[in-house]
């Protein structure tokens, strides 16, 4: 063991002692060492305030901005025409003053009473955050709101979409909430506003992807116009989905009701027959065809062309928005046998018709309807005699008939024709 080397038991009797010792010490003398601490800080402020006095200053200083008074408590309806500025005269520290900017400061004036038309001076009162600055006077004192009425609209919201999709992606659907703002602000700026702008970008989008996005009132030539918007933010939901290659899909549309009787739909035929759709891969794939608005035949007895939309899914687009529909009603086609009794015409001189019975047999064909209303009276055989002789012989037929039928019948007739009698003529 070393000599005088301490022992832990007498180093722990030695900083008692010591702090002992030390605390009785700063008891019998605390008057000395708080009059020591005084003169300390007075010589501290005197220093600087030798190196770096407080001085008065007008600031912000010439040629920078001015402090923005802002007026509140305005009346509902109103809106503020234009914001006065002030300057303060302010004590400080050399040092600190020339640091000194507008933002270091608040003025606001109390607009309750403020009313368009009437000007009232306000007194401006001004405050700042800043240790060590003490504002001595506002320079003006009061100032004058000018205010009028609020211009007020409710407009819808428009997305301003810049960027590309990557290749091969499409912008299947968007959605905006809230879908309606109101805008207030000096009239004829309202008046000027040509839609509200929510700004997004569409670069490197692969899925559906919401914004956050502040809106802004522009003019018909992109101009913002300052105004208030409330909200003013919107949230923007884009759906993006991948493209897939075009398809041609056929069209098809339901006819309902009867056409009027005797007539039956014939066809449909679409202008033009396919649409190419593109659009959300799954969604392609599940559609075969695409379905029109149904078409009412109720009572018709001709052919109708109508237009119908093509209604699709969100997720997929077509290159037309409307299709020509054209339904064909035509009569309902029967037939009819009908034994008519022919005209003789251009008879020989000194023959005469054997006494018997001669009776053509037609078959006509046509619409239903105008067949059930058909009379034997309506249809004219002639038989042309001339140059006839003695005995049976072949005739041609000459028929007349409606032009809505169709007549099947011989070319000729077999006539027997012999002498006249004695005194017929």
């Amino acid at each position: 063991m070393k000599l005088f080397e301490p022992q832990p038991s007498s180093l722990r009797a030695f900083l008692k002692s010591l702090l002992i010792t030390t605390t009785k010490g700063a008891i019998k003398n605390w008057a000395l060492i708080i009059f020591s601490c005084a003169i300390a800080f007075i010589a501290w402020v005197v220093v600087q305030d030798y190196e770096n006095p407080r001085i008065q200053s007008l600031v912000p200083a010439e040629g920078e901005p001015a402090i923005i008074v802002l007026p509140v408590n305005v009346p509902d309806g109103l809106i503020v025409e234009d914001l006065p500025t002030v300057r303060v005269l302010i004590e400080a520290r050399e040092e600190t003053i020339k640091d000194l900017q507008a933002a270091d400061f608040t003025a606001e004036v109390n607009a309750v009473a403020v009313a368009p038309g009437h000007s009232i001076s306000l007194s401006v009162e001004v405050r700042t955050e800043l240790k060590g600055v003490r504002i001595l006077k506002v320079e003006p004192e009061t100032v004058v709101i000018p205010v009028s009425e609020a211009g007020i609209r409710e407009m819808g919201i428009y997305v301003r979409t810049i960027g590309e999709l990557p290749a091969g992606y499409i912008l299947i659907d968007e959605k905006v909430e809230p879908a309606i703002v109101i805008v207030r602000g000096l009239p004829f700026l309202v008046e000027g506003i040509d839609r509200i702008e929510a700004t997004v970008s569409l670069s490197g989008l692969r899925d559906t992807t919401i914004f956050d996005r502040e809106l802004v009132a522009v003019t018909a030539t992109g101009n913002r116009v300052s105004v208030s918007i409330e909200p003013s933010r919107t949230r923007v939901q884009l759906e993006i989905a991948e493209r897939i290659m075009h398809r041609s899909l056929p069209i098809t549309v339901n006819v309902t009701g009867e056409p009027r009787k005797g007539f039956a739909v014939e066809g449909i035929t679409f202008l033009p027959p396919t649409v190419t759709i593109s659009g959300e891969k799954n969604s392609l794939l599940e559609l075969q065809k695409l379905e029109v608005p149904p078409v009412d035949v109720t009572d018709a007895e001709g052919s109708i062309t109508v237009i119908r939309s093509i209604d699709l899914p969100k997720q997929l687009r077509s290159e037309i928005d409307t299709v020509v529909v054209v339904v064909t009603i035509v009569p309902i086609n029967g037939s009819r046998t009908l034994i008519v009794a022919p005209e003789f015409i251009d008879l020989p001189e000194g023959l005469q018709l054997a006494k018997k019975y001669y009776g053509v047999a037609l078959k006509v064909e046509g619409s239903a309807s105008f067949l059930s209303n058909l009379e034997i009276d309506d249809i004219v055989v002639r038989v042309h005699l001339q140059g006839g002789t003695i005995g049976i012989s072949s005739y041609p037929l000459e028929i007349f008939a409606p032009n809505q039928l169709k007549v099947s019948a011989p070319e000729q007739i077999s006539v027997l024709l012999e002498l006249a009698d004695a005194g017929t003529n």
